[in-house]
């Protein structure tokens, strides 16, 4: 049971909580899954937002140890907070902008960080510039990236920042939930499915509720002209499917 039938919850991502500003405030995914909280537990949940990785470094090759040490801060003030479970997004371009060998951006030159060291470099890249991806990643990229076993090692990266979430989160009792990343069928080719299979690579505690999105969000209709951020449908059906994953939490025995 909560105490006071108080639920504290913290959220933790990108323009995923903020409906992209396009989305009206009470349509965005987890004020639905508020809603439900509400009506259909009976309960008075508190939200804690949090977001993380800048704009701007998030498209293109930035310092993964400036992203990965932001991440622990964030999760770590929200235990400090109290929260009773966290939502932690696992943005898109945290994975795929790993998966590339390179990339021009403002006519600037820049490798892949994971192609300077054998190991999971938590290093600054080899050039900081930041900024938008520009027109020139294309889809051989990706596929260049497959032989230089980029994805594998973007893999690796992820599972490193999630058991370090999970770390805190052990160590407060706090319940931790993944929400995958989602694209539309077509986007980026070969990429959309491999992080939502990861798991069976790696030996997860079984406490980690991992939130597969690809199979029920993939569709096109769910998609913003962007092709990028989900719509207002898209979170329609997104905070279903998170409510489902918290009401089975909810009602484990260890609670």
């Amino acid at each position: 049971m909560f105490k006071d039938d108080k639920v504290k919850i913290g959220f933790l991502g990108g323009c995923l909580s903020s409906g992209w500003n396009t989305i009206p405030k009470s349509l965005i995914y987890h004020q639905i899954l508020r809603k439900k909280i509400k009506d259909n537990l009976n309960l008075k949940p508190h939200y804690i937002l949090e977001a993380y990785g800048r704009f701007s470094a998030l498209y293109g090759f930035y310092d993964i140890n400036v992203t990965r040490l932001e991440i622990v801060d964030k999760v770590e003030v929200m235990a400090n907070k109290g929260v009773d479970c966290i939502f932690f997004q696992l943005r898109p371009y945290l994975y795929l902008n790993l998966c590339v060998p390179f990339d021009v951006c403002k006519n600037q030159f820049r490798i892949n960080p994971l192609l300077t060291s054998k190991k999971i470099p938590f290093s600054p890249p080899l050039i900081k510039e930041l900024g938008r991806v520009g027109k020139l990643r294309f889809p051989g990229l990706y596929r260049l990236g497959h032989f230089f076993n980029l994805p594998t090692l973007a893999e690796q990266t992820m599972a490193i920042i999630i058991n370090d979430i999970y770390k805190i989160c052990e160590q407060n009792n706090i319940k931790l939930f993944v929400i995958m990343p989602v694209f539309p069928s077509s986007y980026p080719p070969r990429n959309t499915l491999i992080l939502a299979k990861f798991l069976s690579h790696f030996k997860f505690p079984e406490e980690i509720s991992f939130i597969e999105t690809q199979s029920q969000l993939g569709q096109r209709a769910y998609f913003e002209r962007d092709n990028t951020h989900i719509n207002k449908a898209g979170h329609g059906k997104l905070g279903e499917i998170v409510y489902s994953y918290f009401l089975e939490w909810s009602k484990a025995p260890h609670r």
